[in-house]
């Protein structure tokens, strides 16, 4: 692939792209024509005018103007002057001279994905001008997906910003988990239970819970910090369970209506939807409301249903017609991970797992199939792998005995159905870790693949095992709830950035050239998003003043000493700040506030004396053993509260603010983001392997001026380790 201009103007890379030349200005706007064959042509030169005058923030592209210099879009009949076609689907062919732009696409889906190159090539020149610019690109793979649970009502409008994001990073499919998160006109009652079962989950208290108390483990498994909550009752019991996912919808469900209005925002994205319909496992949102179809009677919120049952299947169809009517999908997913339970039923028994695997897979995929719709699933109980260590996973045996009560569960081995289930289900691989070879011996079977819960920071050897014509892409998955906060808390943004690019242009760029890449893009991205208007991100209005720590300040922890290299003035990886630190000669921070469990003083106090809209901290931790589980692992409690900001006011009125782990405060001795992704800071590189955070606090009393800042330990700090402020600063 040709080497692209080093600032990297367009993300995910283009196949081919050569900058050279003049500019154009669009300073003022320019016309808009559409010419060529195809019958959509006019529609997407519309769609791409307002991707560039939405992008711009004002008006760049007139329809009906009368301007000579002119944004020209056409098929692929007629492609750029001196280019060659791109035939593939979804791809364009882009020219951009101080004469004016010309793009062609080779469907509607290519004309948009061009005029998001447009839109990036117009932010870098500050929305004034678009770079000289020759492109020819088109997707590697036809699946660039991510999983998302169904989103709540209630953030529906952050799910719109979260689409446009997908949308710039040229992702196409969303494949949307419904569960009992839809409006069911023919079983109202599934939205009413799965509603009953969300509350009963969120609540849930092991050490309370007396719902058939003789299936309860009486080993607990779960650490304190997951005794309560859908992570506990995941646990509770002395078989195996499968998670919740509660958070689909927010517990609760969404109009048919919204749904539609979902599909509609989706489509003018060029984003589709593949419905995961869970189907046996994971089907609580069918067994709990009817629980006459379960297979484990002994379990007091049934996941799994029976696959000897004909109900289940009348059921699991009815809701399925609802959704395919709703959705009209070309592909759905009947899901089908984390399949523990089989063989309780006294006609279950009458089969091997294998058997009864098969035959439910199948069914589903022939009902389907009437419908018009492929099958799609994850693959895990299909597969046999053993790793080199000797450890197994997949579809095998598995026996797990109480130690207390006694009781057995025994989950049979499964693996052998793929041997009998329809080579024409897409499996969703997501043992990719763990079988190096897992795409390959699924294609032994006949199957095509497309890697699920693909996290491409991870991923070894991507570019020699995804270069196979049976592998059709990936989905990255969020197991969390679609909210800004869980987004961020739990870094799921962040791995949309490398994952578009190897998706779109199929080559994986090193972990260490990535990174620093992904900071600069994705912390305006971010910002925008969750909409937290960071002066340190547009570094506008305002100026920064950073306060005098040198009397209090003491040296660095012995660790960190000659490591922590700012310079004198640190900026943010966006140019932003500077804040300015106490260094050495050779630029190194050796003095800060520092602050741990093991010193006398456990506080600090800086004298301010002025007005300030903003405070700005640039921090960092060595704590070790800090909590920093994901939000669907911490129910029942918040972030770790690592250090303490208290704002004492002129008038005596007081206010605070705090350092949360994994939020706005990371660990120094590592490289964004191994340290943490810490959405609501921006990271400053401070030497090799090293990051500080710059964390700001918006002042609600503004127009008081401030007169001390104290900073002590949160009640999270750990025992080990020190909490470092190498500045504090004012935006006045």
């Amino acid at each position: 692939m040709p080497k692209q201009d080093e600032r990297f103007h367009v993300w995910p890379r283009p196949q081919e792209m050569q900058i050279k030349g003049q500019p154009l200005s669009l300073r003022n706007p320019i016309g808009l024509s559409a010419q060529g064959e195809a019958d959509w042509i006019q529609a997407a030169a519309e769609e791409a005018a307002t991707v560039l005058n939405d992008a711009a923030g004002r008006t760049v592209v007139r329809p009906k103007g009368r301007s000579k210099t002119r944004l020209l879009v056409t098929d692929m009949t007629e492609p750029p002057r001196g280019m060659r076609a791109v035939k593939t689907r979804e791809g364009y062919a882009l020219s951009v001279s101080a004469q004016g732009i010309h793009l062609a696409g080779a469907d509607p889906a290519g004309v948009y994905y061009g005029a998001q190159t447009l839109a990036q090539l117009l932010a870098s020149e500050g929305g004034k001008a678009l770079p000289a610019a020759q492109v020819r690109d088109w997707p590697r793979y036809p699946f660039r997906g991510v999983h998302l649970y169904m989103p709540a009502r209630e953030h529906l409008d952050f799910f719109w910003r979260f689409l446009d994001f997908l949308a710039g990073l040229k992702c196409n499919t969303l494949f949307l988990e419904t569960g009992g998160g839809m409006e069911l006109e023919k079983h109202p009652e599934i939205n009413r239970s799965w509603k009953k079962f969300c509350k009963e989950a969120d609540s849930y208290d092991f050490d309370k819970d007396n719902k058939i108390p003789e299936s309860k483990t009486s080993c607990f498994n779960a650490r304190d910090w997951n005794k309560k909550g859908p992570v506990a009752l995941q646990v509770s019991r002395y078989f195996a369970k499968d998670s919740t996912h509660t958070e689909l919808a927010g517990g609760e469900w969404l109009t048919k209506d919204e749904v539609r209005l979902i599909v509609h925002e989706c489509e003018k994205r060029h984003i589709e939807i593949i419905p995961e319909i869970q189907a046996l496992s994971h089907s609580y949102y069918l067994c709990c409301a009817h629980p006459e179809i379960a297979e484990h009677h002994e379990d007091p919120w049934p996941d799994t249903y029976c696959p000897s049952n004909p109900k289940s299947y009348e059921l699991w169809q009815d809701v399925a017609d609802e959704i395919i009517e709703v959705v009209k999908p070309r592909f759905v997913s009947i899901g089908h991970d984390e399949a523990y339970t089989f063989r309780i039923c006294p006609e279950c028994r009458k089969r091997t797992a294998h058997e009864i695997l098969a035959d439910e897979i199948t069914r589903n995929r022939d009902f389907l199939a009437s419908r018009g719709v492929r099958t799609m699933m994850w693959g895990d109980k299909l597969m046999n792998i053993t790793t080199p260590e000797g450890r197994r996973y997949g579809g095998i045996a598995r026996r797990r005995t109480d130690p207390v009560s006694g009781k057995t569960w025994v989950q049979p081995a499964t693996y052998k159905a793929a041997d009998k289930v329809p080579d024409d289900v897409i499996m969703v691989d997501w043992y990719w870790g763990l079988d190096p070879k897992s795409e390959r011996n699924f294609h032994k079977k006949g199957f095509e693949v497309v890697y699920g819960n693909f996290s491409p920071m991870r991923f070894e050897n991507w570019e020699s095992r995804a270069d196979l014509p049976y592998v059709h892409g990936a989905e990255m998955s969020s197991w969390c709830g679609v909210t800004p906060y869980e987004f961020g808390h739990n870094g799921t943004f962040y791995q949309f950035f490398p994952g578009s690019d190897m998706l779109w242009n199929g080559r994986q760029m090193p972990k260490h050239q990535v990174a620093p890449l992904m900071a600069r893009w994705m912390t305006p991205a971010v910002e925008k998003m969750t909409q937290q208007e960071r002066w340190l991100v547009t570094g506008k209005p305002g100026n920064a003043l950073t306060l005098d720590i040198s009397e209090v300040a003491k040296e660095v922890p012995d660790d960190l000493k000659g490591k922590l290299k700012t310079g004198a003035e640190a900026t943010t990886v966006l140019g932003t700040g500077p804040f300015h630190v106490l260094t050495d000669k050779r630029g190194a921070i050796e003095r800060a506030l520092c602050l741990a469990k093991a010193d006398s003083a456990k506080r600090v106090s800086l004298p301010v004396g002025r007005k300030a809209k903003r405070v700005m901290v640039l921090h960092g931790t060595t704590m070790r053993d800090l909590f920093a589980q994901p939000t669907y692992y911490s129910y029942h409690r918040g972030p770790a509260e690592i250090v303490r900001y208290q704002i004492t006011y002129a008038d005596g009125k007081r206010d605070q603010f705090a350092g949360y782990f994994k939020d706005n405060v990371g660990r120094i001795d590592a490289p964004w983001p191994d340290g943490q992704h810490c959405f609501q800071a921006v990271p400053v590189e401070a030497g090799k392997g090293r990051t500080l955070y710059a964390f700001e606090w918006t002042n609600p009393r503004k127009d008081v001026p401030i007169e001390s800042l104290t900073i002590s330990l949160g009640p999270d700090a750990s025992d080990e380790g020190e909490v470092v402020i190498a500045a504090v600063a004012l935006v006045i």
